[in-house]
């Protein structure tokens, strides 16, 4: 799950659905596996559609990286590029995270993996890797248009960001007896987080 709370919620379900079908604790866990892969698809298929290209491949370059059984070279010599800013924002996201696991990409004299191992895995069993390239769409190259696109969405981060402080302060204080719609609405802000950085990195902002 890599910590994020919707597949956590997601894993605990399939555990405890796969009780009722066999209790032999390998298949059990195989089967809460499968489940696992199959509830989730709808959400990476959404977070995939959400990334820039630049975010694609890197993404699948760790996916890749993690499961070497189905590329070429060996893990050990895949190496991310130097784009700071692509792995800085992907690991404040919770997205990658440093790893001792020596058979995972390398960025910085460290190695990176997906946080979530149920992601890595759908990128690959899904094909993605196998996807042409898609040129991503340029906004028009108009300086005034960009300048006032860039003005709207900087506020717009700036309110997301601190209603997410609120949020996860809220319910880091209430722990285990905060509403759910409170962990729900936390999970959406992220995204529109995600939505408007990279809107804004579209337009020539900075994130």
């Amino acid at each position: 799950s890599g910590r994020h709370p919707f597949l956590v919620q997601i894993a605990a379900a399939a555990l405890f659905e796969s009780n009722t079908y066999d209790r032999n604790s390998q298949a059990r866990y195989g089967h809460a596996d499968r489940m696992i892969q199959g509830w989730a698809t709808v959400h990476f298929e959404d977070v995939w559609q959400r990334l820039s290209q630049n975010l694609k491949r890197t993404a699948l370059t760790l996916a890749l990286a993690e499961f070497s059984q189905v590329v070429e070279p060996p893990a050990a010599d895949v190496t991310l590029s130097d784009d700071d800013h692509e792995m800085r924002w992907l690991a404040d996201g919770d997205l990658i995270e440093a790893t001792a696991n020596q058979r995972c990409a390398s960025w910085r004299g460290e190695r990176w993996r997906i946080c979530a191992s149920s992601f890595a895995r759908w990128l690959v069993e899904s094909g993605k890797w196998m996807e042409p390239h898609k040129q991503e769409e340029t906004p028009p190259l108009d300086s005034t248009e960009r300048e006032e696109q860039v003005a709207v969405l900087r506020p717009l981060l700036r309110a997301h960001r601190n209603r997410l402080r609120e949020l996860e302060l809220k319910h880091a204080k209430l722990g285990t007896a905060a509403d759910p719609s409170v962990i729900n609405e936390i999970d959406e802000i992220r995204q529109k987080i995600i939505e408007v950085e990279r809107d804004l990195r579209r337009w020539g902002g900075h994130v």
